[in-house]
Formats: structure tokens, C-alpha cells, sequence
């Protein structure tokens, strides 16, 4: 049984703990999702991360709270910018969660290990891209893909679009949004989405016995096939770039 190291941040809207266990690294996230778009969360996140890199873990394990990136989220952090009254602070606003989000997902792209995260309940197709730049994703059985982006004023998610083209192909992702398509956990297991559907009691279980088994695989291995499968990264962050300004409508 490996010795067990465990530290934790906190701040007035998240709070993250790291817990290490041998080759194997557990971090929660409370707060999510403003511990990967508010600026000072991100930036304990950072810190966190910077102890995985440190302990070299070969495998990466995330959980979000319950509920972490459902609709209901979404709209709270819409109805901040609905609330300015000004459109230049609206657009600003929008512009810096836009790029916190992809500073946040760039932290985990650039980790050697291999990153499982695990998620409960429902998703906003407008959150899933920061959910797809892990490795390996663990649904809780009632997990939906929820699709309201056509029904939003600014496309807040700027990853999801690159991510789900990449999975589905460009015509079956620009079918589901335009179509505003959602999608039951079974369809999403069924387009490889996510890689497994499982009750709440089985959950970190599961998620602990994959790290296991991955953790055992030789670290050059691990190092070496995530650079291969995200050989479009740099096409990727070209993309973040160019789109993460993103727009507003006045």
C-alpha cells in the first residue's frame, strides 16, 4: 500500500484537494465550474497541477462534484453577463472565462500522465469541451448531454465544437447542434463520448481501478501515445487562438 500524501486549496468559490497515492494522483474539484473559468480558482489549479507534474504521476484522476457542469450552471454564469449593463463589460466578461477555460484546459494537456476524470449528472454541451480534453471519462449512469447552444447569445464553450468534430466527424457534429440534438448517456457511451456509464455507489471504484491498470503500463509508453493521439494539438490551440475572443451580440 503506497504512503498517501494529501493537500488542499481553497477560496471563496472552489476548493481543490490532491491526493497521492504512488503512481497514481487524485484531484477534487468543489466550485467547478469556477475552478476552471474564475481566474483565482484556476490559479490554485495551477498549483495543483504543478504537484502532480512534480510527483510524476503516470495517472491522473479528476472528480467534479455532483451536477458540476449542468445546465444550471451555466445559466448562473450567463446571468452574470446578462447582468452587466454595459456590452464592452459583457463581452470582457465573456473573454476572460473563455480564456481562463483555455488556460485550464491547456494545464492538463501539457501533463505527461494519463488524466481519467469522472462526472455526475447531467452536462451542457457548452461545458463538454473542457470534459473531453481528459483521456478517459467515467459517467455516472445519469449522465445527458444537454444541447441548448443554439438558444445562447454567445458560445461560451470554444472548445466543445473542435473536440466533438474530432470524435463524430464534422457532419454528424454540425448535425447535432443544428439539429439541437441532446444525448443520453447510452449514445454518448455508443459514439465513444465517454468511456463508461456507472452507478454513483461504483463510481471512484471504478475510476481507481482503471488508474490501476493504466498506472502499470511503462511511463515512456504513457508519454509517448498521448503525443501521438493529440498530434493535432497544435492545430488545436491555433484554434483557441483564433476563436477565443470569441463574440457577443450587442
Amino acid at each position: 500500500m503506497p504512503d498517501i500524501e494529501l493537500s488542499e486549496l481553497r477560496d471563496e468559490k472552489a476548493k481543490i484537494s490532491v491526493e497521492h497515492q504512488g503512481d497514481i494522483s487524485i484531484l477534487r474539484l468543489q466550485g467547478s465550474p469556477h475552478a476552471l473559468i474564475d481566474p483565482k480558482s484556476v490559479t490554485m489549479l495551477t498549483r495543483a497541477i504543478d504537484g502532480v507534474r512534480l510527483q510524476r504521476s503516470k495517472v491522473l484522476v479528476i472528480h467534479n462534484e455532483p451536477h458540476a457542469f449542468a445546465p444550471e450552471r451555466l445559466d448562473k454564469i450567463l446571468r452574470q453577463v446578462d447582468n452587466e449593463t454595459d456590452d464592452r463589460q459583457s463581452h470582457n466578461l465573456i473573454r476572460r472565462i473563455r480564456y481562463t477555460a483555455i488556460h485550464a484546459i491547456n494545464l492538463f494537456k501539457e501533463l505527461d500522465c494519463i488524466e481519467i476524470v469522472t462526472i455526475r449528472g447531467p452536462v451542457d454541451l457548452n461545458f463538454f469541451g473542457l470534459i473531453l480534453a481528459a483521456d478517459f471519462i467515467i459517467a455516472r449512469d445519469d449522465f445527458e448531454l444537454r444541447n441548448r447552444v443554439l438558444d445562447q447569445r454567445s458560445l461560451t464553450g470554444s472548445a466543445t465544437p473542435w473536440f466533438l468534430a474530432h470524435y463524430m466527424g464534422i457532419a454528424r457534429t454540425k448535425r447535432l447542434i443544428m439539429e439541437e440534438q441532446s444525448l443520453s448517456g447510452q449514445e454518448a457511451l455508443d459514439l465513444a463520448l465517454i468511456n463508461r456509464l456507472t452507478p454513483e455507489e461504483d463510481l471512484e471504484a471504478v475510476a481507481f481501478a482503471e488508474a490501476q491498470r493504466l498506472a502499470a503500463k511503462p511511463q515512456n509508453t504513457i508519454r509517448y501515445l498521448r503525443k501521438s493521439y493529440y498530434c493535432l494539438h497544435k492545430s488545436f490551440s491555433q484554434y483557441l487562438k483564433e476563436f477565443g475572443p470569441g463574440f457577443i451580440e450587442p
